[in-house]
């Protein structure tokens, strides 16, 4: 059978971020995300199966993209260079 080894339901006021995580909100979506960095970067989280064995996974993430895309920021002398 399944067994759930996370779940985080973000519109609960009370849920609170993975450690590592930063919470962003923004028009009464809260979501979790990298913290805020002047480089690229990202975070990752891994949630223990205590000891129960798997084969397969299956998940579902909701995404949002918060100001502005990095990849096209025009900083920089590579902000029109696709390579």
């Amino acid at each position: 059978g399944w067994t759930r080894l996370a779940y985080l339901d973000m519109s609960d006021s009370t849920v609170n971020c993975p450690s590592g995580f930063r919470l962003y909100q923004s028009g009464g979506v809260r979501a979790c995300g990298r913290a805020t960095s002047s480089v690229g970067s990202c975070t990752s989280v891994q949630f223990p199966s205590n000891g129960i064995s798997y084969s397969q996974v299956c998940g579902r993430v909701t995404g949002y993209q918060y100001a502005s895309p990095d990849a096209v920021h025009n900083d920089g002398s590579n902000h029109n260079n696709l390579n």
